[in-house]
């Protein structure tokens, strides 16, 4: 690894300004100073700092050699103004590079355009949004040879690669169509059809050449700059169409980028970037938005707040910061906007040096990327991504540590105390078997939904593969319902929260499974039927009414572990309805398959999130804590709030678990000595005060 990709993969502190910008107006940049514009970058004090080269349009921001730079820069080559400045200031600088979306090329080559079953170029009607580029085509060889021009003449310490996908339509260009067919013998298919193997062929086609693009363009820079440290854009769990974009990207470049816009729901920002660590060879990079919503939303601008609020649950997640500002139309910048970065950077600056560290192994959560592709299908949220948002939200809003997984085998699960997989559908036999072991050897399985009753082709099986380490069979599910319900045997531990009747609501079908060694803990409960617009029972409400012996949650030991099974999707129910009742047995049923206390607790409101690291180069243990307050909007995916406030907790009660003896214990940032208590591996402190963000570091012997 270069000093360079290493020193970037230290920084959490990154800023990069947008400048998306047409040239044909004079009034474009008519105030744009490279002076003024250095100064007020300096100003904030990043690590990093990105600096556009070639943008969505098709303009240069630095001089190649080939001409076509932006009128608006008056001839400065903007890329070399901030290398010169910044690397005599010990500063690192990178290119932005835009691919696939470029308008300029767009309109000169219409045979590299992406294109519809009918010939027409994609998404069309977007604007400049929509000039976009086929990854197959001739494009690729010219975008290898603009990136290594760039890099020959310029001294840029690393690049980051921006749109590297297809658009959400299937591409059928002369390109795309003539690789198909020599692969395949025959045309891409028109018309989506998840049981016609051709189509299924043809979105694994994309799957590949889209990983093939990345491979050559990163392998190409590196070939021009060995050093030169590589970002490249992943849209961790965006959108429900066939980008192209797999866990496999990941591996191509140094470092993967994501940029979460608040819009999507507040959970991204913690769910998408653990994703993004467990994906990214070094830290990965969480691109945030200084706009409420999206880049439309300029000039308003997030309150301060929200900015902490963002950038602390990205680093409390194993994430860098990468602030992204856009340039105002005649070349100036948004003052409020940046007084508002710099004091969220400063404060990044003073958390510095507790940042990084390996996350400490309690429970591991599996994302399962041939889930979302072969079973989410065309409804990737609803089908898979809610469940695994839905596990998340449980886990943070109850305190408990955990990580994202992506891979599935023993290493992985090596050190976790459970493992929770959210309706993973699609298994493999050698992730059930690295399953089974797990188990088998003492670890905790919870399972929801319909998990591993497919392979990972999307194909399904006659029964859950899992069936032995959940100890039932599956026959078939409810049918017709929209609504069933649980009851819960309220004396069992998984239970002991709910109310009396034991009673929690399910959206959609559970499946109806035969027992094959587990108890049954709660069983499925009809409505008296399911209403129609002429024949219903009452017409405010369908409650629970027919009692049935089908299991809705189960519990079994094997070997020398214990799994919890849901029929339903409780953890996607908690992301639609969010009734407490659903998170509590849900974490409790993580509590009783662990078997042994969990490696961190906190007594506390809902609002604040844990997560741990250990720093062995420092003899510390860190605790992050995020107390996070979102205006949350009804549904996960049109959520738009804006954080406007963070409002103090108090009297949080942290019991940490450690195997060595603590010297010290304090609160960071402002080194606060805090008061302990140990007693062997357990260690009780009190927090009196939380604001928006704080570590609790542990001094170890």
């Amino acid at each position: 690894m270069s000093d360079q990709v290493q020193r970037i993969a230290k920084c959490y502190r990154r800023f990069y300004t947008s400048q998306h910008y047409e040239d044909w107006d004079p009034r474009i940049f008519a105030r744009y100073d490279i002076s003024d514009f250095l100064h007020r970058v300096e100003a904030l004090d990043a690590d990093v700092i990105y600096v556009t080269a070639r943008t969505h349009n098709g303009h240069w921001f630095c001089d190649v050699g080939w001409g076509g730079m932006h009128r608006g820069l008056k001839g400065v080559d903007q890329l070399r103004a901030f290398l010169d400045h910044f690397h005599a200031r010990g500063k690192l600088v990178a290119a932005y590079f835009s691919t696939v979306y470029d308008k300029k090329l767009y309109d000169e080559h219409p045979e590299w355009r992406q294109v519809d079953a009918e010939g027409r170029p994609v998404a069309e009607d977007e604007g400049s949004w929509g000039k976009i580029l086929c990854l197959n085509s001739p494009y690729k060889e010219h975008l290898i040879a603009m990136m290594t021009r760039l890099i020959e003449t310029h001294d840029i310490d690393g690049m980051f690669i921006d749109m590297t996908f297809f658009h959400a339509n299937p591409c059928y260009c002369d390109s795309c169509t003539q690789l198909f067919r020599a692969r395949y013998g025959a045309a891409p298919p028109h018309e989506e059809d998840w049981d016609d193997p051709l189509f299924r062929k043809f979105v694994q086609f994309r799957l590949d050449t889209n990983h093939l693009f990345v491979r050559e363009i990163c392998r190409a820079a590196k070939q021009a700059n060995p050093d030169v440290s590589l970002g490249v854009q992943h849209q961790v769990l965006r959108g429900g169409a066939i980008s192209g974009q797999t866990i496999a990207l990941g591996r191509e470049a140094d470092y993967i980028y994501s940029d979460i816009y608040f819009g999507g729901g507040y959970l991204h920002m913690s769910v998408c970037t653990r994703i993004a660590r467990a994906i990214s060879r070094q830290t990965p990079e969480i691109g945030i938005m200084t706009r409420p919503g999206s880049h439309a939303d300029a000039p308003n601008m997030k309150s301060l707040d929200h900015l902490r609020s963002e950038a602390f649950t990205v680093v409390a997640n194993g994430g860098g910061v990468m602030f992204f500002d856009i340039m105002m139309p005649d070349g100036t910048v948004q003052e409020p906007m940046w007084e508002r970065i710099g004091r969220v950077l400063e404060e990044l600056r003073e958390r510095e040096p507790w940042l990084g560290g390996t996350p400490v192994k309690s429970v591991a959560v599996l994302y399962s990327e041939s889930t979302r592709i072969w079973y989410g299908r065309s409804d990737r949220e609803g089908r898979y991504d809610n469940h695994l948002f839905g596990a998340c939200r449980a886990l943070i809003e109850e305190h408990i540590p955990h990580d994202i997984i992506v891979d599935l085998d023993k290493d992985t699960l090596a050190g976790y105390q459970v493992l929770l997989v959210p309706n993973a559908v699609c298994l493999s036999a050698e992730e059930v078997k690295a399953i089974r072991e797990f188990v088998r050897a003492g670890g905790g399985l919870v399972c929801t939904g319909k998990t591993s009753l497919w392979n990972e082709r999307g194909e399904p099986c006659r029964d859950y593969q899992l069936s032995d380490v959940l100890g039932v069979s599956y026959v078939s599910d409810t049918g017709i319902y929209s609504k069933v319900y649980s009851r819960f045997d309220v004396d069992a531990p998984i239970a002991r929260r709910l109310p009396a009747d034991g009673f929690i609501t399910s959206r959609g079908p559970l499946a109806q499974v035969d027992l094959e060694g587990a108890e049954a803990i709660a069983r499925i409960v009809y409505p008296l039927t399911e209403p129609s617009a002429d024949r219903f029972v009452n017409i405010m409400t369908n409650p629970p009414a027919v009692p049935s012996d089908w299991p809705a949650c189960t519990l079994n030991t094997f070997g020398k572990g214990r799994a919890v099974y849901f029929a339903g999707g409780i953890d996607r129910d908690y992301v639609d309805l969010s009734f407490p009742e659903l998170k509590w047995v849900l974490c409790d049923a993580v509590r009783v398959a662990s078997g042994a206390p969990l490696k961190g607790e906190l007594k506390g409101p809902a609002s604040v999130e844990l997560t741990a690291f250990e720093r062995d180069d420092a003899g510390q243990l860190v605790v992050h804590l995020v107390n996070c307050q979102p205006e949350v909007g009804r549904e996960l995916a049109q959520s738009r709030h804006v954080i406007q406030e963070i409002i103090p907790v108090r009297d949080l009660e942290l019991t940490a678990r450690v195997d060595r003896p603590v010297q010290a214990v304090n609160l960071q940032p402002g080194n606060t000595p805090l008061s302990y208590e140990q007693d062997g591996d357990e260690v009780k402190v009190r927090v009196d005060r939380l604001d928006c963000h704080a570590m609790v570091v542990f001094d170890l012997g």
